[in-house]
């Protein structure tokens, strides 16, 4: 990419922030609603700006739960832990997988994980699943 064209050469980093908070927010608008092609895509171009959030791996793995590609949404999943690792929420997803692919050991390692860093976080998530 040549340096007209790349926001890192070209703007300062509150601008990049600014500008990856508003394609975080977007994103966030695309998964809610098809297509998430779109979706996926806008999370692609915030996490060029943004390759160090962890939210950005995280939601990408909840979109391709939703689109049912379980291979894709455990591959960032354990990107987001790997970026995270002491964030519970890619933990309880994963968790969460694992679960639906009957990985029940697994699945309970990271049920585990996501409570003891932040219990408070796993419970309204479980809250959230039974009360839509």
């Amino acid at each position: 990419m040549d340096a007209a064209r790349d926001p890192l050469q070209t703007t300062g980093r509150a601008q990049i922030d600014e500008l990856a908070r508003g394609l975080q927010a977007r994103c966030a608008q695309l998964a809610d609603t098809p297509p998430l092609d779109q979706a996926v895509a806008a999370y692609g171009r915030a996490a060029d700006l943004w390759p160090r959030e962890a939210r950005i791996p995280n939601n990408l793995g909840n979109i391709e739960t939703l689109r049912g590609n379980g291979d894709a949404a455990e591959s960032h999943y354990k990107r987001a832990i790997e970026l995270s690792p002491r964030w519970a929420a890619p933990h309880y997803n994963l968790g969460q997988l694992y679960t639906a692919r009957f990985r029940y050991s697994e699945a309970s390692e990271e049920i585990a994980q996501a409570t003891a860093l932040d219990f408070d976080l796993a419970k309204v998530i479980e809250q959230s699943r039974d009360n839509p």
